[in-house]
């Protein structure tokens, strides 16, 4: 089974299609529309975009995208989880194009 990672924004758009029935299903859905700063289509865009300027796996691209660093610090701070270290470079480029988004 293949794992596929999605951005709060698609988890927003899905959740929006679901008759919340339960407490925790409208819990979920106001969590999600909360913290989702993107449409889904700038979301997967960014995705894509975040992976080609890093070359990272969609998970890591999915969190950077959800979480949206605005300076290094921020964006070190989710690599470290994933025990990556690139270069400055590429995180400067990534952290410019996400601050375009908002």
């Amino acid at each position: 089974m293949k794992i596929k990672y999605i951005t709060t924004s698609e988890a927003r758009e899905i959740l929006q299609d679901v008759k919340e029935d339960t407490p925790l299903e409208a819990k979920e859905f106001e969590y999600v529309r909360q913290f989702s700063r993107l449409s889904r289509k700038d979301a997967l865009k960014a995705v894509s975009r975040v992976s080609e300027i890093s070359g990272f796996s969609d998970e890591v691209c999915v969190k950077i995208v959800d979480l949206m660093p605005s300076n290094l610090e921020q964006m070190i701070a989710i690599l470290n989880s994933y025990k990556l270290t690139p270069k400055d470079e590429v995180l400067s480029s990534i952290i410019d194009y996400l601050k375009e988004l908002l």
